[in-house]
């Protein structure tokens, strides 16, 4: 039996690293609003934790569109599973726990710190340099203000800095234009709550898309591609539900030709320290008048809105109209 359940807030968790994580307001929302999300990739005997007054809900989605995965607030302890979190975090483990699962079926401190440190955004720059990015082009990892002055200099100060962790579309700023008192607060603050920010050269986007990852016990394997929105900040506003041909095409270019040479870097990244689903974020960008392919933006190691989107669509019928799977007001929304 898998155990599934939509946990958005990890990234948050993943920034705090403490046993006893409260999320914002807004993150409990989420959580509350896509719980029965995991019900479109769950199998026959799968449960997915959600609350009791869902079940009504989720007993209407499994009959609408042939589901077979079944609701409950926690499991027995007892029985034998296999727990499949969006993401992982000593939270994550804490949330299972508490469901009913047994210690035996989850992972281990270390294995969770190890997770931990993999999730850091140090991980793109680690990917762009083993696939052979140009050095300017690779971002650096500031652990002194110094560190992080000196990288935003080498850009003439217009650069982005990202958190290491931070929920999706977050946590990242662009320095220009901003005062030099307020922008040397800033990194100082980050670098003290998680102890280090990644600075990176600015872009001039024109698509959002991702390629979508599985890794198994010995490879981590191809998957798909999904096109999603973002606002001007950077921040997710939602995914494309819809044939493989139909999100190349949105995506203006067809990225499919780098899936090898991603499997075979994050396979060396990733080793055998992590199973289960990841994205990795891309762009295209104008060069020159040529539009290129930025090759990572950002990797995602969890579950992402990209691969619920691509599992969605597996479940919908042949001819089924394009759909947004969308955040909106603190919830989830699907619509056709």
């Amino acid at each position: 039996m898998k155990v599934h359940l939509f946990n958005p807030e990890n990234d948050l968790a993943l920034a705090a690293d403490t046993a006893h994580f409260t999320p914002p307001k807004a993150a409990r929302a989420l959580h509350a609003a896509g719980a029965l999300l995991p019900l479109w990739w769950a199998d026959e005997g799968d449960v997915v934790i959600a609350p009791d007054d869902m079940v009504a809900e989720a007993y209407r989605l499994c009959r609408r569109y042939g589901l077979r995965g079944s609701v409950a607030r926690g499991i027995d302890p007892s029985i034998p599973c296999c727990t499949l979190p969006w993401g992982w975090s000593t939270d994550a483990r804490r949330q299972l726990i508490d469901a009913g699962v047994g210690k035996e079926f989850l992972p281990t401190d270390s294995q969770l710190a190890r997770h931990r440190m993999l999730s850091h955004r140090r991980i793109s720059a680690k990917l762009l340099e083993l696939i052979g990015e140009k050095p300017e082009l690779i971002p650096t990892e500031a652990r002194t203000l110094q560190e992080a002055m000196d990288a935003i200099g080498r850009y003439d100060g217009d650069a982005y800095i990202k958190l290491p962790w931070s929920g999706s579309g977050r946590g990242v700023f662009r320095t220009k234009g901003m005062p030099e008192g307020k922008l040397k607060d800033y990194i100082t603050g980050f670098i003290r709550r998680q102890g280090s920010l990644m600075v990176e050269k600015t872009r001039e986007k024109e698509k959002d898309f991702a390629l979508l990852f599985e890794a198994t016990e010995t490879v981590v394997g191809f998957r798909g591609v999904s096109s999603f929105i973002t606002d001007p900040r950077g921040a997710y506003g939602g995914n494309l539900v819809a044939p493989q041909a139909d999100i190349i095409r949105e995506a203006g270019v067809d990225p499919r030709f780098m899936a090898p040479t991603l499997e075979r870097a994050l396979s060396r990244i990733i080793g055998t320290d992590y199973r289960g689903w990841l994205g990795v974020d891309m762009m295209t960008e104008r060069v020159g008048g040529r539009l290129e392919i930025v090759p990572c933006v950002e990797v995602n190691l969890r579950m992402t809105m990209g691969v619920a989107a691509l599992l969605i669509r597996e479940k919908l019928p042949d001819g089924a109209p394009k759909a947004l799977l969308s955040l909106k007001n603190g919830g989830l929304e699907f619509q056709q």
